[in-house]
């Protein structure tokens, strides 16, 4: 009996020391506590599935918790918005899950292999005793500079010789799974558009001859085709976009300087409509579709694509009870979440399937960036795709070779994000030479003058269209089309001084919606400064080109770290307390990690919250198809 019960505790001793050896020198479980890392990892948040479109999207709760003692402040959030369709919803009534689980390998020896763009825990300089979980962008021994929204990387020797910059592209799988949806056009809004509001995607044909009879591309179920020629259409109109004259002046403007020809290509066109509250709160009183237009108030002009992250769209107020009563609570979205930085790259995803080509007939993918096109062309019958940028003489063309069968389907994305060109088809990338990179045209030349694709370039009419599809011959079918972004890295210092008002208070009643720091911070410089920050303004600016003098340019925040210092910053740019913040907030306190405070490298999300037993509240399924690998 003795024997048994020593044997027993022995046993449960040798466990005992085994999970603690395990977690202190292996891997260990955490909870992400906040919104810093989403959409890559997701902290105290709610799951919204929209009502309008079927998009499902996520909105912080941290503001619900009170962080020192982790249990509940009395706010609520109580609204948020839908970035596919802009609808803003209540969410008095939606549960707050805590953030993803994650597990985190400490089996790195001196942490020596970490490397950029790592997903890693560490003690918070700032408060040692906090652990957090942010990206690492700089390295030990360089200077890092974050501008026009990206990251840019020096090497620093040890006699204190320093580089050229360079921009840090990000790796394909990393990036992959960190673009933020635009537009998913699967999840169409089926009220708004019934009721005439235009369709983002659009056939170029039919806009340019509106009331006429003939089309390139026809709407099916679910996607768009195109025959490769002419077709006559019985097309109804709708209430388009008050104007495209920008776009087509601009489109004009390089034919005439024969820097694009018109060569038949039949095009699809993406245009950035963004559906404002004044819409939605009209739709849901009944109003016709007239009075949208008559009352002169709606907009419905194509906007700049900016940082707008659903994540962070969240009202809260402090009594659920006084919400239910507030009328205008879904009628404005948050300001704070709208997004104040135009982000030109991007990145258009479809599902494609195509007939027989013939010599030379072929499909074209367009990104427009700061007013210059960028092309993938895919020629199926010479087995190749071609890589351009047509207003720029001095890029090569770049061609790969790619074979590709008619009738299957393909998933292909086209990507212009960190000054290079992919393509991607069925997950493969196809292998360019250079990599498709054209950051030496954007570097500033020997003289100090700028390249011939500057970076601090302004956007103009074109940005207002910045993705297309185009068929030139055969018969295409597309489907599942969305339109992406990169993160957006907002240059924040020591020096920094925000261009336009960063503290926002709705002030409907008072006490009932919560004051906080916009959850948009903004880099950019406005020529002629918005005279305040509502909906509105912002919804007139972002369709005037007029106004975008100097929008290209960015503030710029340099970072120098040293031996076993580290830089890290959040996923969500415009939320995140990382390396930016510290040494403002505390003189004392270096903006780097330092190599001893490193504790490990998140490698995956083991449980994300659960779905629910059917009948009940109880959110306690495993949902297997979150359980992911981080990248």
């Amino acid at each position: 009996m003795f024997q048994s019960v020593r044997e027993m505790v022995e046993t449960l001793a040798v466990a005992l020391l085994l999970s603690i050896l395990f977690k202190f020198f292996i891997a260990e479980a955490y909870v992400i506590p906040t919104g810093s890392m989403a959409p890559t990892l997701m902290g105290r948040h709610k799951d919204i599935l929209c009502p309008e479109c079927g998009f499902r999207f996520q909105v912080n709760a941290s503001e619900e918790m009170d962080n020192e003692h982790n249990i509940p402040n009395g706010i609520v959030v109580a609204a948020g918005t839908c970035p596919n369709c802009g609808h803003t919803q209540k969410l008095l009534d939606a549960p707050s899950f805590k953030g993803d689980r994650v597990i985190v390998n400490k089996c790195v020896p001196s942490m020596r292999s970490t490397r950029r763009w790592d997903v890693s825990v560490f003690r918070c300089p700032a408060v040692p005793k906090n652990n957090y979980i942010k990206r690492i962008v700089g390295l030990p021994n360089e200077d890092v500079r974050i501008q026009y929204g990206d990251i840019f990387v020096r090497a620093v020797d040890p006699d204190g010789t320093r580089g050229e910059f360079e921009i840090a592209n990000k790796p394909l799988s990393y990036l992959l799974s960190i673009l933020q949806t635009v537009d998913d056009d699967s999840c169409r809004p089926t009220r708004l558009l019934e009721a005439g509001w235009p369709s983002r995607w659009r056939d170029e044909l039919s806009r340019q001859n509106p009331g006429g009879a003939s089309a390139g591309w026809v709407e099916v179920d679910g996607g768009f085709y195109c025959s490769g020629k002419v077709v006559p259409t019985q097309d109804s109109p709708s209430f388009e976009p008050a104007s495209m004259e920008a776009f087509d002046a601009e489109w004009q403007k390089l034919q005439e300087e024969k820097l694009i020809g018109d060569d038949g290509t039949l095009w699809l066109r993406y245009r950035h409509i963004v559906t404002p509250s004044d819409v939605w709160n009209a739709l849901d009183q009944q109003q016709p579709a007239s009075a949208w237009i008559e009352n002169g108030k709606i907009q419905n002009n194509p906007q700049l694509v900016t940082d707008m992250t659903a994540y962070n769209t969240g009202i809260p107020v402090r009594d659920p009870r006084s919400a239910e009563t507030y009328g205008g609570l879904t009628q404005h979205k948050s300001v704070g979440g709208l997004g104040f930085n135009w982000t030109g790259d991007l990145a258009i995803s479809c599902q494609m399937s195509f007939g027989a080509f013939g010599e030379g007939e072929q499909i074209t993918f367009e990104l427009v960036k700061g007013g210059t096109l960028f092309r993938a062309r895919i020629l199926p019958a010479e087995s190749k795709a071609v890589l351009e940028i047509p207003s720029i003489p001095l890029f090569t063309p770049l061609e790969a070779p790619v074979t590709l069968a008619p009738e299957k389907k393909y998933k292909v994305i086209f990507l212009n994000i960190d000054e290079q060109l992919r393509l991607v088809i069925d997950g493969r990338p196809v292998e360019f030479p250079n990599d498709g990179r054209y950051d030496h045209l954007c570097q500033p030349l020997s003289n100090g003058t700028p390249g011939v694709l500057p970076r601090n370039r302004d956007p103009n009419g074109l940005d207002l269209s910045p993705a297309a599809i185009g068929v030139k011959g055969g018969a295409v079918e597309v489907s599942h089309l969305k339109i992406l972004r990169d993160i957006y890295y907002i240059a924040m210092g020591e020096d920094h001084q925000e261009p336009i008002e960063s503290i926002f208070s709705r002030g409907a009643v008072e006490g009932e919606l919560v004051s906080m720091r916009s959850n948009a911070r903004c880099d950019r410089f406005f020529a002629r400064p918005l005279a305040n920050l509502s909906e509105e303004t912002l919804t007139e600016f972002y369709s005037d080109p007029s106004r975008w003098n100097g929008y290209g340019n960015t503030k710029s925040v340099l970072f120098r770290q040293g031996d076993n210092a580290f830089l890290a910053l959040g996923d969500n740019s415009g939320l995140s307390q990382d390396s930016r913040l510290w040494a403002e907030n505390h003189d004392d306190i270096p903006h780097y990690v330092d190599r001893r405070l490193m504790l490990g490298k998140a490698v995956c999300v083991f449980w994300p919250h659960g779905k629910p037993i059917p009948g009940t509240n109880l959110f306690l399924i495993p949902d297997f198809a979150r359980m992911r690998g981080i990248d």
